[in-house]
């Protein structure tokens, strides 16, 4: 039987009427929503990077992470820790009650890895799809779990393939454009979905160089902004659906790497820069140090210090001084290595550091205050050595 069309009185009617019937007709009850002064753009909940520097850069005016019910993109450039921050990320999740389903198509997680992050691998699914369409089925079915909030890491789109691929030549020709289209499409479908059920999707994709965007560049490359020099693979659905894109490079000095005491490489220096932002804070950065060593994460208080030498609370040399707000000193430690086990071991400390991270990173940028360079600086920052 067709439904009947709803019947507009003769004359006019008021906003409150229009709402309903706009609820009515589309079955949302968005209208209702608005009217109760929600806004369903606005992110609820995040999750935390494992940088403190990063999540107080992510969203103006407040400390942030990954957004929940959203699309975010970390791509990097080769051996710059994509995996090891999607790793710290998913540990976070679980801990506020998220599960993370992980699609390793790299082939490059395992438990030991997961385990050396510090992560319960009885709260984490690990899978190896055969093909891309396989994961975004799952995510699609999964968001239908009402009970469950899911974070999603396709490890990487770049490596992914599609059921084309698998099933076709070795022709690249004869599978052009077929992801991008694969994604295009899923993503059309699951974004409200993933809104809706506060699901989570985190793409890990690889920064190439974009020769065509370098050669337009006046000036030479040198002057090339992060989207001139670099692409990412899989079309423009996560240019398009992402709400955050955060891109990593490295250091080419070596002075920027971390070693133990053997003088062996555990770990390295990552630059993030975030070239795409919904949250009024496109190209702002952070710079940390990833452990890939016999520890896995981020080493998060050294990333603290360098975040806030520029302060007029710290006091630096080869004695460090924090002040209070009236100027009077309030703790004294010699060496870098005193500043982190403070951080790690002293309450009051750590709580004083935190009033001058949020004061340096978020309130003074929410406010505009110093200098916009500060805040956007497209060199590559000092080193984060340990004393």
């Amino acid at each position: 039987m067709r439904k009947k069309k709803e019947k507009v009185a003769p004359g006019k009617i008021d906003m409150s009427q229009l709402r309903k019937m706009a609820d009515k007709i589309a079955g949302s009850k968005i209208s209702a929503d608005l009217l109760e002064g929600e806004n369903l753009a606005d992110v609820k909940e995040w999750i935390p990077t494992g940088s403190t520097w990063l999540d107080s850069a992510i969203c103006r005016g407040k400390k942030a992470g990954i957004p929940v019910g959203r699309v975010t993109e970390l791509a990097g450039l080769s051996s710059t820790g994509k995996s090891y921050m999607a790793v710290q990320i998913a540990k976070n999740a679980i801990e506020m009650g998220i599960t993370p389903i992980y699609a390793d198509f790299e082939r490059a997680i395992n438990t030991e890895f997961l385990e050396a992050a510090g992560i319960d691998i009885s709260k984490i699914q690990l899978m190896v799809p055969e093909n891309l369409e396989t994961f975004l089925e799952v995510i699609e079915q999964f968001l239908q779990i009402k009970e469950m909030k899911f974070l999603f890491i396709l490890d990487s789109v770049a490596m992914a393939p599609t059921k084309s691929d698998v099933e076709g030549d070795m022709n690249p020709n004869s599978s052009v454009g077929v992801k991008a289209r694969v994604l295009s499409k899923a993503f059309s479908k699951i974004i409200n979905p993933l809104s809706d059920n506060d699901g989570t999707v985190l793409l890990l994709n690889q920064l190439k160089a974009n020769i065509d965007g370098m050669a337009s560049v006046q000036g030479g490359a040198k002057y090339a902004k992060m989207t001139q020099k670099y692409t990412t693979p899989g079309g423009k659905t996560p240019v398009y659906a992402t709400s955050l894109r955060i891109w990593l490079t490295s250091s080419t000095s070596n002075k920027q790497n971390v070693f133990d005491d053997n003088d062996y490489r555990v770990g390295s220096y990552v630059k993030a820069s975030l070239v795409k932002s919904r949250f009024g804070t496109q190209d702002r950065f952070a710079e940390f140090k990833i452990l890939w060593g016999d520890h896995v994460g981020i080493m998060d208080e050294e990333s603290i210090l360098l975040a806030i030498k520029g302060s007029e609370y710290y006091i630096g040399g080869t004695w460090g001084t924090l002040l209070n707000k009236d100027g009077t000193e309030f703790r004294k430690w010699q060496g870098d290595k005193k500043f982190v086990e403070l951080m790690k071991t002293d309450p009051s400390f750590v709580a004083r550091v935190n009033e001058i991270v949020e004061e340096e990173i978020i309130l003074k940028f929410d406010q505009r205050l110093g200098k916009a360079e500060d805040y956007f600086n497209d060199g590559v920052g000092e080193a984060l050595q340990v004393e």
